[in-house]
């Protein structure tokens, strides 16, 4: 499913101009893959998820930093990777107790689109989740919306 929504997503099927994705430039390229505390990977555009969803709108940047992981990932085996999926306090209504779940859902989708489009094991990673405090009248998600690592 992951799959489907992102290529969907970003060819803009079903959208019209003013819905269709835009590739911003303005995406902070501060997105690092640390391992042992070490940045291996560094260099790339956050990913973006609208606010309150699971579904990011990937960018050609995001796709590389993909490629690069699963190379990273493949070239280690018996490593994990430890995929966090940040989300802010308010991105769910009052009472609804879905936001820790918010955050392991986008991470949930990335790593899906690691095991789908790069063949590989669902075990090689791992999911969690922060929290983030929302900005006064903030309706994006977090800009370092995930977090990648592995530790021995």
């Amino acid at each position: 499913m992951a799959r489907e929504f992102s290529a969907s997503c970003e060819r803009g099927e079903g959208m019209t101009a003013a819905d269709k994705p835009v590739f911003s430039t303005d995406r902070a390229k501060s997105l690092v893959f640390e391992v042992d505390g070490s940045a291996a990977i560094r260099g790339h555009e956050q990913f973006d998820f609208p606010f309150g969803s699971s579904e990011p709108v990937l960018s050609p940047d995001n796709r590389a930093f993909l490629s690069a992981l699963a190379a990273w990932v493949s070239a280690h085996p018996g490593r994990t990777v430890t995929i966090a999926g940040r989300y802010y306090d308010r991105e769910s209504a009052p009472g609804d107790d879905r936001s820790q779940n918010l955050g392991l859902a986008r991470a949930s989708v990335v790593r899906a689109l690691l095991v789908e489009e790069h063949g590989l094991p669902e075990s090689a990673f791992r999911l969690a989740h922060r929290q983030a405090i929302a900005p006064e009248g903030s309706d994006r998600s977090p800009a370092d919306v995930l977090a990648f690592s592995s530790e021995n």
